[in-house]
């Protein structure tokens, strides 16, 4: 069943041509500058299909999405549908989504942020 409703977005995303808007915010030009500092080499905003990845690590097939308000249903942390759907699709497309959200990121220090960028290269 899950397979089919899969199936059934995909291809409305096809017909419908649907895109993702492409926007860069703030705190998406602070990760590329940590990750410029830490020496991760990723892509920013890469297209794969319908969607613009936030960064990616094209040949491990690994993509880190920031995640701000408009991925969200309201503030109890519940992603939206678009989103959801995103992330299933990259997910049976064989990408790892690492997701990094922005109230976390808002809220802590500059040299917590970058032990966590530290983190996210080794997994890379």
């Amino acid at each position: 069943m899950k397979e089919e409703k899969y199936e059934e977005a995909r291809k409305i995303i096809e017909k419908k041509n649907i895109k993702d808007t492409v926007t860069t915010s703030k705190i998406q030009q602070q990760i590329a500058k940590l990750f410029k500092e830490i020496g991760l080499n990723v892509e920013k905003e890469f297209l794969i299909g319908p969607y613009v990845l936030d960064f990616a690590l094209k040949k491990k097939k690994i993509c880190i999405e920031v995640n701000g308000f408009t991925h969200y249903y309201n503030f109890n942390g519940k992603i939206n549908a678009k989103t959801t759907l995103k992330y299933y699709i990259l997910n049976k497309l064989k990408w790892k989504v690492l997701t990094i959200e922005y109230m976390d990121w808002k809220n802590k220090s500059k040299e917590v942020n970058k032990k966590k960028n530290k983190k996210i290269k080794k997994t890379c």
